[in-house]
């Protein structure tokens, strides 16, 4: 059996037809499926592997098969025990299409085995983590997230402060959590607040602090600390967001409507947009 040759940019060489003629079906059938080891997912070439099965369908065609309306008559000839002669279409070589499947088959077999090589070692496959060892089979499917919001427990307290779901992040960074309890303060300031610790996977720690019912009559400003570090803008919907830091610290400062936001701690710029976009968001 010949072997494949292989171009210089690694894409397999397209065979010889007058070669192919002269392999057995066996012959073409293996170097068919050493011209697709070859490949990887970037070589990939249809065009080599239709060269094959054009030469098998030469040498060994796919056996006729009755269509879709032969095989229904047939079955209602085994129930009633007789058909029409002029109601029985003739059977028709369905072999074409049959290789045609064989062709989407073998295309989407490559890719989808390329994907699963690339992931044996662990990575993320349609939303679970594959893996596998000598004698043990591994799926880590995903977790399934949690049916109602963090901050439902808390409509009832924060409600006394004039807060709603309606002004409460629905997003928090995977892993997060809000330890079950809040801290509320009405009439000590001259704004009432909601104050909220969230906690990540690997110790990170942020504070949120929310502001409502502020007396802008017994205010002269709010005051925060920063380091020398530029303060970045986001615009967010209809919300800006400043973002700066001080020292270890990083913060994030919101405005919605009459409500402000305070964000501080192990907090990063890639959270900025998903956590204060999803205020208003609440269903």
């Amino acid at each position: 059996m010949a072997e494949n040759d292989v171009r210089s940019n690694g894409t397999p060489q397209m065979p010889d037809p007058k070669q192919l003629a002269q392999l057995s079906p066996e012959e073409l059938a293996q170097a068919m499926e050493q011209a697709l080891d070859e490949m990887t997912e970037d070589t990939y070439d249809q065009a080599v592997l239709d060269a094959y099965l054009d030469a098998l369908d030469a040498q060994a065609p796919m056996p006729e098969m009755p269509d879709v309306d032969t095989s229904y008559q047939q079955f209602q000839a085994m129930l009633s025990g007789a058909v029409s002669p002029q109601e029985e279409p003739k059977p028709r070589r369905r072999g074409r299409v049959l290789r045609m499947t064989l062709r989407v088959f073998l295309a989407a077999a490559f890719l989808f085995g390329c994907l699963v090589a690339a992931q044996a070692a662990g990575f993320n496959i349609l939303g679970a983590v594959i893996s596998w060892t000598d004698d043990t089979f591994l799926m880590e499917l995903p977790t399934t997230p949690p049916t109602s919001p963090w901050y439902e427990e808390y409509l009832d307290e924060l409600a006394t402060v004039d807060l709603t779901a309606q002004d409460l992040p629905t997003w928090l960074p995977e892993g997060y959590r809000v330890p079950p309890m809040v801290s509320i303060s009405t009439g000590e300031t001259p704004f009432d607040s909601a104050f909220f610790n969230i906690e990540g996977p690997n110790g990170e720690r942020m504070s949120l602090d929310i502001m409502t019912n502020l007396d802008m009559d017994q205010m002269e400003y709010l005051s925060m600390d920063k380091d020398d570090t530029p303060v970045e803008i986001y615009e967010i919907d209809d919300k800006t967001v400043y973002f700066f830091s001080d020292g270890n610290d990083t913060k994030a400062v919101c405005q919605y409507g009459d409500v402000f936001y305070f964000l501080e701690g192990d907090v990063t710029e890639d959270m900025v947009e998903p956590f204060f976009g999803s205020i208003g968001q609440a269903p």
